[in-house]
């Protein structure tokens, strides 16, 4: 297991690294796999990572996830959202890719892929340097960097960095490999990072 959160009802969305998406009942004692996820890239510390309700999901039923994949220069991580349809056979549909970090590149470290939902809607991901260092200072690429983004994927309009010629979507900078943010009662972000230095 890799990440979990939980439905209204008490149930538990938990993923997996390998890329499968479980249901639990309340008790933990059933589950259910639940399909719609696309390919994942599990290979080091890639796979499928965080999972996370949208603020209104009882009303829109959008469950957003993370995961690792491959593509042209490499692997990167990916924010995507679908609708969770419940019932005998649970899924994910209407699937869609909100956002992916930029560049991809070559290795199997520090994806990253932490979501968090602000008071005010915004939704929080990271991305991480993907063991390449520089790049965490790079204002162009999104490695290394949180990011904070409406709820369909589009760089908030407000980032303060992007005057300064950063990427939109960049809130924050020089991060190494970001595994950890909540929001806590007064609305502070925190945010944790993988790594002794």
């Amino acid at each position: 297991p890799w990440a979990m959160t939980f439905l209204p009802d008490g149930r538990m969305l938990v993923t997996e690294k390998s890329g499968l998406l479980y249901l639990l009942s309340a008790d933990g004692q059933q589950r259910q796999q639940v399909s719609g996820i696309p390919p994942v890239s599990s290979e080091g510390q890639g796979g499928l990572h965080d999972v996370v309700l949208h603020p209104r999901f009882a009303t829109n039923r959008y469950v957003y996830f993370s995961y690792a994949e491959a593509g042209q220069g490499g692997k990167g991580i990916v924010l995507a959202r679908g609708v969770l349809s419940d019932g005998a056979s649970p899924a994910l549909q209407k699937v869609e890719t909100l956002f992916r970090a930029t560049p991809y590149v070559d290795g199997d470290g520090h994806f990253a892929g932490r979501i968090a939902f602000s008071r005010d809607g915004h939704l929080f991901f990271t991305n991480g340097d993907r063991q390449k260092f520089d790049p965490a200072q790079e204002p162009r690429a999104t490695l290394g960097k949180v990011l904070r983004l409406n709820d369909d994927g589009t760089p908030a309009a407000d980032n303060p960095l992007a005057a300064k010629g950063f990427h939109p979507a960049v809130w924050s900078y020089g991060h190494r490999n970001l595994l950890g943010i909540a929001f806590d009662a007064k609305g502070n972000l925190w945010e944790q990072e993988m790594g002794p230095r």
